[in-house]
């Protein structure tokens, strides 16, 4: 299955990006540009819901964490939703738990 990201910019200010499929590498870089466009768009805050979507690889995790980083510079909330284990732990190592909330309805 293909990787789809739906982006829905919802009243008060939150934008949902939903992310389906199994993300591997070779999609990390339209991925990117999605998640650099809703940040462009300066939202309140940003939901990724994650529960449709499973990883390949590492390529996954490694993107979220990018996308928390971002968030954290541009000074915009982002919260995960629909997360595996492992891919709590990833981000849990990688410092970056304060940004991430789990089981935020989407």
């Amino acid at each position: 299955m293909a990787v789809e990201a739906r982006i829905h910019f919802g009243h008060g200010g939150r934008a949902v990006i939903r992310i389906s499929g199994v993300l591997g590498g070779h999609d990390v870089p339209a991925l990117r540009a999605t998640f650099t466009n809703v940040l462009a768009a300066r939202p309140g805050e940003i939901l990724v819901d994650l529960h449709g979507c499973g990883f390949a690889d590492s390529a996954g995790p490694t993107l979220l964490s990018w996308l928390l980083r971002r968030g954290r510079e541009e000074g915009l909330a982002v919260f995960l939703s629909g997360l595996a284990e492992d891919e709590e732990a990833f981000l849990r190592r990688a410092g970056l738990t304060e940004q991430h909330a789990s089981g935020v309805p989407a």
